[in-house]
């Protein structure tokens, strides 16, 4: 999916990437471990789970400091991470390019 319209807030916005392959993958880990979205959100130095939720539920990325500690602290192969990423960047940018995607600028 290259581009959703999400209502947040009563507003309409534009969502131009879809991060739902990279959240499933961290929510299936983070099980794995038996932690909670609390649990990991602290052992990353978040005072708050929203940030995972997030990540979880596809609207946006982790930084890359919190994808380089989840590889310790959910035990993940950092090549098997690595992979999945490029994959997914990979499968958006063939999705927009072959679809002549654009972004408008607003204004």
């Amino acid at each position: 999916m290259v581009e959703t319209v999400l209502r947040i807030k009563g507003a309409l916005v534009k969502k131009y990437r879809d991060f739902a392959v990279i959240g499933n993958f961290f929510k299936s880990k983070r099980l794995d471990a038996e932690l909670s979205q609390a649990d990991l959100a602290k052992k990353l130095g978040f005072s708050s789970c929203q940030m995972v939720s997030n990540w979880e539920r596809g609207l946006c990325a982790p930084p890359l400091d919190s994808i380089y500690k989840m590889l310790t602290i959910l035990d993940l192969s950092r090549d098997e991470v690595l992979e999945l990423i490029l994959n997914d960047t990979r499968r958006y940018l063939e999705e927009s390019l072959s679809r002549g995607h654009r972004r408008r600028s607003v204004g």
